[in-house]
């Protein structure tokens, strides 16, 4: 059977672009398994959507698989529109985020949508791909959502995969085209720039996040170690860890940059982490094996709202690790959020003056917009409190607050923040002091825009 995969997700900013990690996984598994697939990357093609769609048909394929994201509902929807239009033969599944929280009110949105796949899917859809080629039943399949005559058949969701080294390496060649016209960057650094993970899974329970699995799952360092050998031997240095938590076990951590050191690696990384999972050790350690810059989730510089958000982080601490991080020499980024329940002018005020005090070297900040199944979301929609929702058209949704006349006020305090803290000259200096040597003209194109967005807010949704 001939397999299309299609990121219809345009992850193009102004910082850069990354490629789909979680695709290519599949694609490796369903390769290992002698299917014949194909990736297609929307940011890959010039001619939008439009031009993916039919360079999909023109590989004529059995099966296609869309990942559905919940920010991205229009795209996909489009998608599975044109592509059932020109054959009614396809058969169409989906997975990804949107369908593994609402699998249900998923296939009713989605009638063009034959299967979905929810949780992590490296095995079900090689086995649902099987089924569909044998013309078998499916009724074995975790994870599996989909019609049956009037009604939903959903089976629940299996264990996750524990053993993560059994899972093939992302075979990048997939996208190869992609990665030789430079279409993977990020600003401030040269060449390509790539993602990992190197565990699966968060221990943690914030209410904003929605996650099916709650364990947490690793790869051993020598797996790691293989995947980056096999990058450098493609050229590519820069490399993102996209773990949920990279730094949740501390001599695991150690023992993976010690690795990397032993084994002669140059390169340049990024990492993610919590700010109880981190010491200067740890960061010393980072630094030797390549790592350039760690961001947090510092989520909010209130300690009522990080309370709200069960976030179980102190915002002392926060300024602990700023410190501690840009004194280790690592780039130091946070992402954060206003309008979490229990915001108020004043606790919105202190994420402000935490943001100017501490100075990050960069921030990712903007509007609560609630995703589904996630605890914020199912209380506010119980309360009332939700404006809106997650539909193919419109604005995304946000939580009322008692104080609030609309989402405009918050979009007031948020521009403020932003043109606070980026017209702050040593932000300014700082952030050009780290990247205008590595930048090209697409980088210095990509700065312009991403500052523009910044300071002057265009609108979501």
């Amino acid at each position: 059977m001939r397999i299309a995969l299609p990121y219809i997700y345009r992850k193009r900013t102004g910082q850069g672009c990354n490629p789909p990690l979680a695709l290519l996984y599949l694609a490796t598994s369903l390769q290992k398994n002698n299917f014949e697939v194909k990736v297609f990357d929307l940011d890959g093609f010039s001619g939008g959507l439009q031009e993916m769609i039919a360079k999909i048909m023109d590989f004529n394929p059995d099966v296609v698989g869309i990942p559905i994201f919940t920010a991205s509902l229009k795209d996909a929807r489009i998608a599975c529109q044109e592509l059932r239009k020109r054959s009614t033969k396809i058969n169409i599944i989906a997975g990804g985020p949107h369908p593994s929280a609402c699998p249900e009110d998923t296939l009713i949105l989605f009638p063009e949508v034959d299967f979905l796949l929810r949780g992590e899917s490296d095995y079900t859809i090689c086995k649902l791909i099987e089924n569909l080629q044998n013309n078998t039943a499916r009724p074995e399949i975790a994870g599996l959502s989909y019609r049956n005559g009037g009604s939903i058949v959903s089976h629940p969701v299996g264990v996750a995969p524990h053993n993560l080294d059994d899972i093939p390496i992302p075979d990048r060649k997939l996208l190869w085209d992609n990665y030789q016209k430079g279409v993977y960057w990020c600003i401030g650094n040269k060449g390509t720039t790539d993602l990992m993970i190197t565990s699966r899974g968060c221990p943690f329970s914030c209410n904003f996040c929605f996650k099916l699995e709650s364990g947490y799952r690793f790869r051993s360092p020598e797996n790691i170690v293989k995947e980056l050998v096999y990058l450098l031997s493609l050229g590519i240095k820069t490399i993102h860890f996209e773990d949920d938590l990279f730094t949740v076990n501390k001599s695991r951590c150690i023992n993976i940059c010690r690795m990397i050191v032993d084994a002669g690696l140059k390169l340049h990384l990024k990492v993610r982490s919590r700010v109880d999972t981190i010491d200067e050790e740890m960061l010393v350690e980072m630094r030797k094996c390549g790592v350039k810059a760690v961001v947090y989730g510092f989520e909010s510089g209130s300690q009522k709202i990080l309370d709200n958000m069960n976030k179980k982080t102190k915002v002392d601490r926060n300024y602990d690790v700023i410190r501690m991080t840009k004194k280790v020499g690592l780039q130091c980024y946070a992402d954060m959020f206003i309008g979490f329940p229990g915001e108020t002018p004043e606790t919105i005020a202190e994420t402000e003056r935490f943001l100017l005090k501490a100075r990050p070297t960069a921030i990712n900040i903007g509007i609560l917009s609630p995703f589904p199944a996630t605890q914020v979301y199912l209380e506010a929609k119980k309360n009332g409190t939700l404006i809106g929702d997650w539909v193919v058209y419109g604005q995304w949704p946000y939580i009322k607050l008692p104080w609030m006349k609309d989402l405009s006020t918050l979009r007031k305090h948020l521009k403020r923040i932003k043109r606070r803290f980026y017209l702050n000259p040593l932000v300014t200096f700082n952030i050009l002091r780290l990247n205008v040597f590595n930048m090209n003209l697409k980088q210095w194109k990509g700065a312009f825009l991403y500052l523009y967005s910044n300071l002057f807010l265009r609108k979501r949704g």
